[in-house]
């Protein structure tokens, strides 16, 4: 400030033509060599007043031959100082062409603009705030009619260097051709849309749009004349990409959505979500009994190829007993189906002695191949051990148990391509320790050939869904890439929770106890998707059970009349247990409610999302849904 005072104090005053923000320079001036008076000198008498005019340096004209210029110093000066502007005294001041106002036609040289850091009044800022778009030094005609007015050499400019977006601008001196302009950019808004006008030019997508809308108006060379201020540094933009680099890499990591389902043979599923229990109720089909047939009538009777199978061990013998006991006193000492014994290790002399005393049908016995019993190489066994840890942690039924996982991708896969079942053409499921509280006065292989029925169950429960949380989405996404291969009944109802965003209820049959096609089972059909479901790891990685597995494949692949409810044979499993009410003179237990086992699996207390009503009543739907006005059931069970 002092060297600006003392300059200040040494120059006289002239009244000049006031040029806001820019020095406007002849080319015979941007030649000249500035010449500043000695400090002795003082302010002539005559000078004006400050509050008449501005006062303004004045730049002493020399000849063209004197050496390189200096304006660019005092226009520095002036330039932070906005009560002061640089201007050229010569003998001929009327000679000096006006400024122009409006935009130069080549811009392909523009610098960037610049502001001065001076503070200003609001009055001048307002008087000179139509001034501040970008003008050329002299007007385009004057230029062409004075050959002295023509740029011939280089000049120097003022341009802002912003090292830091949020500072105040610096200023560097540059060489610019000649024909360049010195322009500052301040946009005019005005109107409803100014802050979002001004929110656009500050980014790169924003000064696009309005370039757009600029050209679609009809002025195309308006559109690069607008230039948006830089709003990030390259730190900021490299955050912006890695942020969202992240966010698309979580997203797709995490992505959960249900697969669009196209295929009309899959459309029932979509249906589903809205009209949860759409299906007509189920009319059961009710047997014929053999009770008063001879059982040498019987046992000469053509039989279909069926055979009573059990995965059991050596270690098991009693509760292997215990099942063949009830089964053989209840059916099938009328019928003598053939026992097939399944190991994963061959069967000891006690095991095979023992239970062949129990029937007089044939018994066969078979060991488990061990690429059948054995962790596929695909399974990352650190991965899998991890999995038993946590699952048993969390109190999983079972879930530390590797055997149990050998057991349950083997019922599901391979349990219908052992050899020793190439000639048998229907199952029923006996497991250890199971009780048959009422007399089958019918043959039930025989019933469901007839009937062309695939599958039959008797308890159809909720499981807990820790154990198998992503079964659903691998089955989702196998419909998607094998829409084709969906049975067109197919009945998704009453396994779909169209209050939770048509997710799987969780609801299943209970396949220690069903009786099943093993054409069904061997068919192209079930092995692709058990495959795709087996190549994901669900059964090592978390605890896929068969029951799960088989109750999807029957839902998806079958319709609902090829399936059957076997409520006329009273069963019970550990907690379990159905028994009829109708059939009291043939059965040795007590009856059971049809919402017996509901809640068995998965108590009420459980966080676990449950289905509005139990899961057999869902798969019965119609009018064994409906209620009174007390809430309760107006069928209570389900009897012939």
């Amino acid at each position: 400030m002092r060297s600006l005072h003392a300059l200040t104090s040494a120059c006289r005053f002239t009244p000049a033509l006031s040029v806001p923000h820019t020095a406007r320079l002849s080319s015979s001036y941007e030649s000249s060599q500035i010449s500043a008076p000695s400090p002795s000198q003082s302010l002539s008498s005559d000078s004006p007043s400050p509050s008449s005019s501005q006062p303004s340096f004045v730049v002493i004209g020399h000849t063209e031959s004197q050496s390189a210029l200096q304006v660019p110093k005092f226009r520095a000066i002036a330039s932070s100082v906005r009560n002061v502007t640089l201007s050229s005294r010569t003998p001929l001041d009327s000679d000096l062409p006006s400024p122009v106002t409006a935009r130069a036609t080549d811009r392909s040289r523009s610098p960037s603009p610049f502001r001065s850091s001076s503070a200003v009044s609001r009055s001048s800022q307002h008087q000179q705030s139509q001034s501040r778009r970008a003008v050329s030094l002299f007007d385009d005609a004057a230029s062409s009619s004075s050959a002295d007015l023509s740029l011939s050499e280089s000049v120097s400019s003022l341009r802002p260097i912003r090292t830091n977006i949020f500072a105040s601008p610096s200023y560097k001196t540059e060489s610019v051709e000649a024909g360049s302009y010195y322009y500052e950019e301040s946009h005019d808004y005005r109107g409803k849309g100014t802050s979002v006008l001004k929110t656009m030019a500050k980014s790169a997508l924003g000064s696009i749009l309005i370039r757009l809308q600029k050209f679609t108006l009809g002025n195309p060379s308006s559109i690069f004349s607008f230039r948006p201020t830089r709003l990030y540094t390259r730190t900021a933009q490299y955050a912006v990409v890695t942020f969202l680099g992240l966010l698309l890499l979580v997203t797709a990591i995490n992505r959960r959505s249900t697969p669009k389902i196209s295929a009309p043979s899959y459309a029932a599923l979509n249906d589903a979500v809205f009209q949860a229990h759409s299906q007509k109720a189920f009319i059961p089909l009710v047997p014929k009994s053999d009770a008063n047939v001879p059982l040498e009538v019987l046992r000469a009777r053509r039989k279909p190829k069926a055979a009573l199978i059990s995965l059991v061990r050596n270690s098991e013998l009693e509760g292997i007993e215990q099942s063949m006991r009830h089964l053989e006193s209840r059916f099938n000492y009328k019928y003598n189906y053939p026992w097939i014994f399944f190991n994963d290790v061959p069967f000891d002399d006690t095991f095979k002695a023992r239970t062949q005393n129990l029937t007089n049908a044939e018994c066969i016995y078979a060991t488990v191949p061990e690429s059948h019993w054995s962790l596929p190489k695909w399974i990352d066994e650190s991965r899998f051990i991890s999995s038993l840890e946590y699952l048993g942690a969390i109190g999983v039924g079972k879930g530390w148990m590797i055997s149990y996982r050998h057991m349950c991708r083997w019922n599901s896969g391979f349990f219908y391509k052992h050899p020793i079942l190439d000639d048998y053409d229907w199952y029923w499921r006996v497991e250890p320790d199971v009780h048959f509280f009422c007399d089958i006065d019918y043959d039930p292989f025989a019933f469901m050939e007839e009937n062309n029925l695939k599958y039959g169950f008797n308890i159809n429960i909720l499981d807990d869904a820790r154990s198998f949380p992503s079964m659903w989405r691998q089955t989702q996404e196998f419909m998607s890439e094998y829409p084709e291969l969906i049975h067109p009944e197919a009945d998704f109802s009453w396994i779909i929770d169209h209050k939770n965003d048509g997710e799987y209820n969780n609801c299943q049959f209970f396949s220690n106890f069903e009786i099943g096609s093993l054409d069904f089972f061997r068919s192209k059909t079930y092995n692709t998707y058990f495959d795709y479901i087996d190549r994901k790891g669900g059964f090592y990685y978390e605890r896929f059970g068969d029951a799960p597995l088989h109750t999807l494949a029957v839902v998806l692949f079958l319709s609902k009349r090829e399936t059957h409810f076997f409520r006329d044979i009273g069963y019970q499993h550990d907690i379990n247990k159905q028994c009829p009410a109708n059939l009291l003179d043939k059965c040795s237990c007590e009856p059971t409610d049809l919402d017996e086992n509901f809640y068995k699996l998965v108590p009420m207390e459980s966080p676990q999302k449950k289905p509005d009503d139990s899961c057999i009543r869902l798969w019965l739907g119609g009018e064994w849904l409906e209620r009174d006005d007390t809430g309760k059931y107006v069928k209570s069970g389900f009897e012939f």
